[in-house]
């Protein structure tokens, strides 16, 4: 899997579950907690959206990619997409899209 593929599976869920989805809910709490509280928060909302070792160091980042203005943009886009509700996971991947998946 990619993690663009991860978060797509994460949209599917949420769009099935419907108007009061608690795959919704707990990423809205845990987003907000990541933005809110800090780096143990960040690490428990990504592993959401990680099925590897390799992925979730991608996504804290602890694999190189933190200078990689891109991906921080893209990583940001994640959090912050989630604390906005249902409505907003129809667009979840945009601002996101593969750049999470390439190079450092």
């Amino acid at each position: 899997m990619t993690i663009l593929a991860n978060i797509l599976n994460k949209k599917e869920t949420i769009l099935a579950e419907g108007a009061n989805s608690a795959t919704a809910a707990r990423l809205k709490r845990k987003a907000l907690d990541a933005i809110l509280k800090g780096s143990t928060e960040w690490v428990e909302y990504m592993k959401e959206f990680a099925t590897t070792p390799q992925e979730l160091e991608r996504l804290v980042p602890t694999d190189g990619s933190h200078t990689n203005q891109g991906m921080n943009d893209a990583r940001a886009y994640l959090v912050a997409k989630a604390p906005c509700g249902t409505e907003t996971v129809t667009t979840f991947e945009i601002g996101i899209t593969e750049i999470l998946d390439g190079q450092p």
